[in-house]
């Protein structure tokens, strides 16, 4: 497998499988410069001349690696995490369809239809099939042949569990890469807001 190329301010890296605790990825993990800080952009700067195949600069530590096995669910945990061309290996493949046969989302969209209560959900895989855990604390596999009915019992509308086919479930982005550093500017923009980590 040759991994995911990944691109971050015009600098490129690999990222074949990471774990807790280690950064096998060749990312400047650390603090990305903004406009007044010279010493970053310096580093930036100096990152660059070094080339895409020069990670000596990389710093930074895997606090938290989570996956999402149903689109706009709560999701799960993981230890490690594998990333292909799709992007992380079984992250958000699979989605609530409305009966128009859009994907439930945080949002509407061209493909997403935005469905109110997804968020209260939490999906977690049970070997290759998400166990779903409604907002009333029981907890189904998505292959049980109840679970369309149960869902579109809690959301108050006709849904399916659908598994990605020809359209994929994916919006912005494969993989997405959060910085602590990004979770302290967003918790002084919105003091009011609780940010999970």
């Amino acid at each position: 497998s040759t991994g995911l190329k990944l691109s971050v301010d015009g600098l490129t890296g690999r990222l074949i499988r990471t774990s807790k605790g280690r950064v096998p990825v060749s990312l400047p993990l650390g603090r990305l410069p903004c406009c007044s800080d010279s010493h970053a952009a310096e580093a930036m700067q100096s990152r660059r001349a070094a080339g895409p195949d020069d990670v000596s600069g990389t710093r930074g530590r895997v606090i938290r690696l989570w996956r999402y096995p149903v689109k706009s669910m709560l999701g799960e945990e993981c230890d490690h995490l594998d990333v292909n061309s799709r992007g992380v290996e079984g992250d958000r493949l699979f989605a609530v369809r409305d009966a128009n046969g859009k994907f439930g989302s945080g949002k509407t969209t061209r493909r997403f239809r935005k469905i109110d209560g997804l968020f209260g959900f939490r999906a977690a895989y049970h070997q290759d099939v998400p166990t779903i855990v409604f907002p009333d604390g029981r907890a189904m596999l998505g292959n049980d042949s109840k679970v369309h009915t149960a869902l579109s019992q809690a959301l108050g509308q006709p849904v399916t569990l659908a598994r990605e086919a020809g359209i994929s479930h994916l919006d912005a982005g494969p993989l997405h890469l959060l910085t602590t550093a990004s979770l302290v500017w967003l918790r002084a923009e919105l003091p009011a807001v609780h940010i999970d980590d």
